[in-house]
């Protein structure tokens, strides 16, 4: 049963599931930057924006292993396709 507690997430559930059954890690992030652009077309004027973004690099080659690491906040059950995580 999950639990709704008095905090920032107002007790919402979360969960991050890494499968090592596939030798590939997590690959490395940008950091946040930062640009600007225009979005034209349609029958509105030119609108300016801003925008946040990162991009990842290449995923690095790891080891295989039959193993599943789990982070998981206010969950009760979990239900994981086995063939599918490998």
């Amino acid at each position: 049963m999950r639990r709704r507690a008095a905090s920032a997430n107002g007790g919402i559930g979360s969960i991050d599931v890494f499968s090592h059954g596939f030798g590939v890690g997590d690959p490395k992030p940008s950091g946040t930057q930062t640009g600007a652009g225009t979005l034209t077309g349609g029958t509105l004027p030119a609108i300016g924006f801003t925008r946040q973004f990162q991009t990842w690099g290449a995923a690095p080659a790891a080891p295989r292993a039959d193993r599943l690491d789990i982070k998981a906040k206010n969950v009760s059950a979990v239900v994981i396709d086995a063939p599918r995580a490998a």
